[in-house]
Order: C-alpha cells, then sequence, then structure tokens
C-alpha cells in the first residue's frame, strides 16, 4: 500500500493511521493570529496487537521505536518542540503527539493564509484514497483566532469548528477547512497581541495630544 505524505510529524500520523486500519484519532489545533499553529495534538487510541504491528515495521524501516519513526521528519524549522507519549491500558494503546509553534509552511497539506481580512485554514491529511475499517473515527477540533464564518466543520461555535466522523472514510475522506475573521486589531502575520496592545496605547497617547489633553504634572 503506497503512502502519501503529509508533512513532518504528520505523515507519521498517516501512516500509522491507514496501516492500523482502525484507530480512534482525535486532533486538537489552536491557530495563532500571525499564522502559526500554536498547538497540533495528535492522540491515536488503537489495540495493543495493532501496536506490535506497527513496531515490526519501524524495526524493519531501521528504528528502535515507534516514536524515532513517526517522527522521522521532524525538523526544527517546522516545530519549535515536540512531546510524544505512549501508554498501555486493558488492551488499548493510547498515542499522543503534540507540537508547539508549529510553521504550516514547513508541512504539506497544511496551510494557513490571511488575506481581505480573512484567515483561511486547511488540513488536507485525512484525505487519501486509502480506506479504513467501519470502526475507525475522527475528531478535528479547531480555534480560530477570529469568529468563523464558513467552515465544512459539522459544528460551529464561535471561533470553534468541530468535526465528527465515523466509519471507512472519516480518516481518508475528511477535508478539514474553515475560514475566519481576523481581528478587527488586526491580528494578521506578524502582529501579535503584544504589538496590539502597544499600537492601542500609542494611538490614545496620539490622540490626547492631538487634543492638547496632556496630562497635568505634580
Amino acid at each position: 500500500m503506497s503512502l502519501r505524505r503529509a508533512g513532518p510529524v504528520v505523515a507519521g500520523l498517516v501512516v500509522l493511521v491507514v496501516l492500523s486500519g482502525c484507530a480512534q484519532v482525535a486532533v486538537t489545533a489552536d491557530v495563532a493570529g500571525d499564522g502559526t499553529v500554536e498547538t497540533y495534538d495528535v492522540q491515536v487510541e488503537t489495540s495493543a496487537s495493532t501496536y506490535d504491528r506497527l513496531m515490526s515495521t519501524a524495526e524493519s524501516d531501521g528504528y528502535d521505536s515507534l516514536r524515532a519513526y513517526l517522527l522521522r521528519d521532524v525538523t526544527d524549522e517546522a516545530v519549535d518542540s515536540v512531546d510524544y507519549d505512549e501508554s498501555l491500558a486493558d488492551g488499548q494503546v493510547t498515542i499522543n503527539v503534540t507540537l508547539t509553534g508549529l510553521d504550516p509552511a514547513g508541512v504539506d497539506g497544511l496551510t494557513v493564509v490571511e488575506s481581505d481580512g480573512q484567515i483561511v485554514y486547511e488540513d488536507a491529511t485525512f484525505v487519501s484514497d486509502d480506506r479504513v475499517t467501519d470502526d475507525a473515527s475522527l475528531t478535528y477540533r479547531l480555534e480560530m483566532p477570529g469568529e468563523i464564518t464558513n467552515a465544512t466543520a459539522g459544528r460551529v461555535d464561535g471561533s470553534t469548528a468541530t468535526w465528527e466522523r465515523e466509519g471507512s472514510d472519516s480518516l481518508t475522506g475528511t477535508q478539514i477547512r474553515a475560514v475566519a475573521e481576523t481581528s478587527a486589531l488586526g491580528f494578521g502575520p506578524g502582529f501579535g497581541p503584544v504589538a496590539a496592545v502597544l499600537a492601542i496605547v500609542g494611538a490614545v497617547l496620539l490622540g490626547r495630544r492631538a487634543r492638547g489633553d496632556e496630562p497635568e504634572r505634580e
């Protein structure tokens, strides 16, 4: 089976999902106003037997751990930090990967574009020609920096969009896309909260000076 590569870290997730055939996947993505993804958290639950098969695949490819195999494409240019954890309970394995400071430019299939007062987020990780079992499921929660005006999600609440899919195409036929308004303060690329606060203070001071409303000195 050929596997499409979705970029650093995300590619590892796609490999895991398709090879396992049956998995419950939960993704939480938090987009910052500067166009970066502050956090991209992925949790995968699958059976211990599937985990063993994945380990065999990793070892046959020359890796001594599943962590090294899944994160083999991670680069410092694409992400600030990566946290990885796996646990076994009641015959089920839970794998959790959290990326902090993810630059979409370094990840194929993941884009964040700011234009004309809107931010457009797209994640094509879960779109491919492969099929998994009917037991698979995907829950994807996206937090945008402004109110979402358009999305392919099943549910939208303010700046949060949620996709909930089950079945054979849940992990391979779900297109993640959302459009949100940028803040009136201009939280676009290169203009973060600190800069916005400074801009507000500067505007207030300039306004007072223009009116000749200087504060009295003691």
